[in-house]
């Protein structure tokens, strides 16, 4: 396995290196900058299998360093390690942000920070399209992409070029750098796209991971500046980090969530009797205040599941409505009734979850 370790400190590169190397299963090349690891990137044909990157360093930092290497092609999904002594909060943002996939702190155990190496490595392996052969005509290549893209449902996967969005691991790696100061003013939000059985019947891979994708852009415009860590899930909900309790700026995300699905909606031409248009719902905020993490999680999970199954609830009350029918009939009335009753329901439930929030 071929690794770039980049760090300032000459003399933590040559200790890094001969204890990998001892251990028989590491190419280590090291970089003393970011502009000597650039340097190496773009004169060495063989590609390497991870990065090993420190944070603080002059001129370009680990971050910026981190963000350059996931704009190559070539390293999209290859698991990049930050290695740093600085355990701030805020650097541990931006480097995910950037695109890390783990982050570790120096001084670290050799033994440990290869188990990260190798696990990284395992889920990036994972995560790549299986290759197959293929002819050079649109419809084959089509083809070897849908075959090589399918998945199940339920299965998150990468989904590239969007800010804020990192991969499920990286995900739950920073929930792991999380202090219990930081969790205090922590509140996780789901978005989940109520439908998402109908677009994924009705999409091809390709399709579906690009419908994936904009919904992913939505998010991340929604974010408004804020910098915040969101992932893909799978069964058509992302999860997103804020670290702000404020309940006029959790309330303010959702709208902008809602607002962009409207935007897109008319970019994309999708009407509402489109199959595959996504009907976006956007959860109540679980606060990890009085929670651990995975159950903050699961809240907010079943929060928006619950909300997705009255949003359909109402959404069929609705296409009733546009049905003609007759008043005379001895049935409407009962049927208005429970109509109206589903309804009450609906909009006491989320009445009394604002009420809550108060």
């Amino acid at each position: 396995m071929r690794i770039l370790a980049v760090d300032d400190d000459r003399m933590i590169l040559e200790l890094l290196e001969t204890a990998m190397v001892i251990s028989g299963n590491y190419d280590v090349e090291t970089a003393i900058s970011g502009e000597k690891a650039l340097e190496i990137l773009a004169e060495d044909e063989l590609p390497f299998d991870c990065f090993l990157l420190d944070i603080q360093m002059p001129g370009i930092d680990g971050t910026t360093l981190c963000r350059k290497i996931r704009e190559m092609p070539e390293y999209k999904r290859t698991p990049i390690i930050m290695a740093t002594a600085m355990s701030q909060k805020s650097h541990i943002d931006r480097a995910f942000v950037a695109g890390a996939s783990d982050y570790i702190m120096k001084p670290f155990d050799f033994s440990e920070l290869e188990t990260r190496i190798e696990t990284a490595c395992r889920v990036a392996a994972n995560s790549r399209p299986r290759a197959e052969s293929s002819t050079s005509s649109f419809e084959s290549i089509q083809k070897v992409l849908n075959n090589s893209l399918a998945q199940s449902l339920e299965e998150p996967f990468e989904v590239g070029n969007v800010d804020g969005l990192v991969g499920y691991v990286a995900f739950q790696n920073y929930l792991l750098t999380l202090s219990i100061t930081s969790l205090l003013a922590t509140s996780v939000h789901a978005v989940k796209i109520a439908n998402i059985d109908e677009v994924y019947a009705r999409a091809t891979p390709i399709e579906f991971r690009g419908i994936i994708a904009k919904i992913g852009q939505v998010v991340s415009t929604a974010v408004d500046g804020e910098n915040c860590i969101f992932t893909y899930w799978g069964n058509g909900t992302f999860l997103s980090l804020h670290q702000n309790n404020d309940k006029e700026h959790l309330a303010g995300f959702e709208a902008r969530v809602l607002e962009s699905v409207t935007q897109l909606a008319q970019r994309e031409g999708w009407l509402k009797s489109d199959k595959k248009m996504p009907h976006v719902v956007v959860g109540p905020p679980a606060s990890m205040m009085f929670l651990n993490k995975s159950s903050a999680l699961k809240r907010a999970i079943n929060s928006v599941e619950k909300r997705c199954i009255r949003a359909k609830e109402v959404g069929d009350i609705f296409e009733q409505a546009v049905k003609p029918v007759n008043e005379e009939d001895s049935g409407f009335s009962a049927q208005r009734e429970s109509y109206a009753d589903i309804l009450r329901e609906y909009l006491r439930d989320d009445v009394t979850e604002l009420r809550g929030r108060g």
